[in-house]
This record gives structure tokens, C-alpha cells and sequence, in this order.
């Protein structure tokens, strides 16, 4: 009885294995096919970033200075 358990026991784990091992294979076969006939898209350059304007940054300075002088008046 223990020796028909071990045995269930391998072939169980050799199953498992084996089926671990072709999931392996095929999971890099298609990420070689996909890269293969699907390539990645070039993408546009970035480009810098327009800075602000000095007037729209003293705008907003000034309405977060108000808002928080405002919050601390309110405690």
C-alpha cells in the first residue's frame, strides 16, 4: 500500500513537471513569434516641455499664499 502511493506519488510530480517544462517552452516560442511579426512602434520624440509664463506662476503663488493664509485664519 505505501509503495502504490509512492509510486502515484512520482508519477504525480512527473506529470506536473513535465507539463511546468512545455508551458516554459511554449511561452517563450510565442513571445519570440510575437516580437518576430509584431515588432514594437517606434515612438515620436518627446519634446521639451513648454515652461510657463513668470506671470501665470506669481498668479498661482499668489492664490496658494491666499489659500493658506486663509486656512490658518479659519483655525
Amino acid at each position: 500500500m505505501l509503495w502504490e502511493g509512492f509510486n502515484l506519488m512520482l508519477i504525480g510530480m512527473g506529470t506536473v513537471y513535465l507539463f511546468l517544462t512545455l508551458l516554459v517552452f511554449c511561452t517563450q516560442l510565442m513571445s519570440r513569434l510575437i516580437a518576430r511579426y509584431f515588432p514594437d512602434a517606434v515612438e515620436p520624440p518627446v519634446s521639451a516641455p513648454i515652461p510657463a509664463s513668470d506671470r501665470r506662476q506669481d498668479e498661482v503663488l499668489a492664490a496658494v499664499s491666499a489659500a493658506v493664509h486663509h486656512h490658518r485664519q479659519r483655525r
